[in-house]
């Protein structure tokens, strides 16, 4: 778990993972801006292989916003292109606006963004001068709640599902409140069931204050969000061989995946519920032994 620092993308993470690692098989969960700070899961060895099982969609965000301007890539690294007066917001009109915000909510991400126009990052095409719109789409907002305000600045929490852009929902805050907005700071505190109080930061990692290894998650703390059955020698002889196995005492449903551990709590491997019975039957998915 990585406390990115303000100014390195998501890349430069693990480029400097590797480097503390000593191996180049290392890969993060999902982008952070490079403005942004906050957790970062990174996957390393072997374990890369698991990245696909991680139950990720749930995030949380703290942020900060400015009301008055809008800029080219909605937080304070851009360049502002507009300005709105902002005296005549009210505080209570704040708060009543964030309504609109929660719950399932279409949004349109920001020009400056890692997503992909006709095979192109977006960020890229922005840069380039290229002019393109972004449609909206459907994303979710669980919790919006703004924690302190001093106009024309505020702080705010979030939690949302994946896809959803702290900077486009600020951006649209601001329009709804009849003014403009952006960000000036945005920290991801936590990803899916991974809370920012277990992170540690690269300088730490990089100047020996701590240890790599005192800070690795085995793989099935990993998979915490999956449900676990634990096998016994049988049945992990069975799984090595890449055999589907039947998983007595394990409640899950068609489809599920399943994080398999042995008697000791060590990964076995990740499987799939093939049937549901009086007994689930699993089939091997990903076998770690």
């Amino acid at each position: 778990m990585i406390d990115k620092p303000p100014g390195a993308t998501s890349h430069d993470v693990v480029s400097r993972v590797r480097r503390i690692a000593g191996t180049r098989k290392v890969g993060h969960t999902g982008t952070l801006d490079p403005d942004a700070t906050g957790l970062l899961p990174i996957t390393i060895g072997k374990c890369t292989k698991l990245a696909k099982y991680l139950i990720l969609d749930d995030k949380e965000y703290l942020f900060g916003m400015e009301l008055g301007a809008a800029t080219d890539t909605d937080d304070s690294s851009g360049e502002v292109i507009e300005r709105a007066p902002w005296d005549g917001v009210e505080v209570e009109a704040m708060h009543a606006a964030l309504e609109a915000f929660r719950g399932e909510i279409m949004q349109r991400p920001p020009k400056y963004s890692a997503l992909k126009i006709d095979g192109r990052r977006a960020y890229d095409l922005a840069r380039a001068g290229v002019e393109f719109e972004i449609p909206e789409r459907p994303v979710r907002v669980d919790e919006l709640e703004l924690t302190e305000i001093d106009l024309p600045l505020a702080k705010g929490r979030m939690a949302c599902g994946s896809g959803t852009y702290v900077r486009s929902l600020v951006r649209d805050l601001g329009e709804a409140l009849g003014t403009r907005a952006h960000t000036v700071s945005i920290r991801r505190t936590r990803v899916g069931r991974y809370m920012i109080g277990e992170s540690v930061t690269l300088d730490a990692l990089e100047s020996g204050e701590v240890s790599l290894d005192s800070v690795l998650l085995a793989p099935a703390q990993m998979l915490r969000a999956l449900a676990s059955w634990t096998a016994d020698a049988h049945a992990v002889s069975e799984f090595s061989f890449g055999r589907r196995v039947f998983a007595p005492g394990l409640e899950a449903a068609l489809g599920d995946h399943v994080a398999v551990v042995d008697e000791a709590g060590s990964l076995v491997a990740v499987a799939v519920v093939e049937e549901v019975g009086e007994i689930i039957k699993l089939k091997p998915s990903r076998v770690m032994i």
